[in-house]
């Protein structure tokens, strides 16, 4: 007589990982907001050049807007509308800088402690996301030209004979001073 052989099932624990991914996963994908990975194809049936813009730059990679914008389906339920983080005017610095560092923390994990974090500058006040820039670190025009903006008093003051090299080029202003870290040394 012939008998049945013995089905070998995995080690608990393997079975205890796979059944727990398997939970993981399905908790994540369920709690996610509606329209959470919008790509930018849908936001550009409405904003074409901005999305143009988008997908040209650096941050196009990510091909989405509701990672820096938030859930649109409001947005798109309602055919626009100011229901959506639009980085405005209106927006607070601190929220617009917050957005930008829940991806770039680590490389600016200093810039609220800042003096441009203290003086509630947002990120836009020298970078663009959407604009086309062949500025390095997506400034809005070079290093030197977007600190005169605010420091036109001392980026004057390299126009006199002794003078560190800006206008060669030879250096910037961040060559020894980092916008995004708190000041350590007296002006």
């Amino acid at each position: 007589m012939k008998t049945k052989a013995h089905l070998k099932l995995p080690h608990p624990k393997v079975l205890l990982f796979i059944g727990l991914s398997v939970c993981l996963v399905g908790f994540l994908t369920a709690n996610r907001p509606a329209h959470q990975d919008m790509d930018v194809e849908a936001c550009a049936d409405c904003h074409e050049d901005m999305a143009k813009a988008f997908l040209a730059a650096p941050h196009g990679v990510t091909n989405t807007c509701t990672g820096c914008h938030g859930d649109a389906e409001q947005h798109l339920e309602e055919g626009g509308g100011p229901n959506i983080f639009a980085f405005s005017e209106e927006d607070f610095a601190t929220a617009k800088t917050n957005k930008c560092l829940s991806c770039h923390i680590e490389s600016n994990s200093s810039y609220m402690a800042s003096e441009h974090g203290k003086a509630s500058l947002d990120c836009m006040t020298c970078h663009t996301v959407h604009g086309h820039t062949t500025e390095k670190s997506l400034l809005k025009m070079n290093g030197v030209k977007t600190c005169n903006i605010c420091h036109g008093d001392v980026t004057s003051q390299f126009e006199l004979n002794e003078r560190h090299r800006l206008q060669e080029g030879i250096m910037e202003c961040t060559t020894c001073h980092n916008p995004h870290e708190s000041s350590t040394r007296e002006r």
